[in-house]
């Protein structure tokens, strides 16, 4: 059983065209069906930055482009960490 971190649009990554706590609960939905322990967090930035989890699945949308390159800094870390740890991520993209 893999510890699966479903990281949800919010904020500045949320937009007007998807509804990603809809998506991401199904996300949620069908992985833990499969067996595995699944959970969602939609503080996309302190998620990615510790994240906890053998998979991470990213139902994210484009972030706002005048987000500053400090404020991201840690979450990007924490995804480097992550997959150099052995960790995957599965990015799901969404166009408007």
């Amino acid at each position: 059983m893999a510890r699966v971190l479903v990281v949800s649009g919010g904020g500045p990554y949320a937009d007007a065209w998807h509804d990603f706590a809809a998506t991401s609960s199904r996300l949620a939905a069908v992985i833990g069906d499969l067996g595995h322990r699944v959970t969602v967090d939609g503080d996309v930035e302190a998620a990615l930055a510790r994240p906890q989890a053998d998979l991470l699945v990213v139902n994210v949308g484009d972030p706002d482009p005048a987000l500053p390159a400090e404020r991201t800094a840690a979450a990007v870390d924490g995804v480097a960490g992550h997959l150099a740890g052995g960790g995957a991520v599965r990015w799901l993209l969404r166009e408007p």
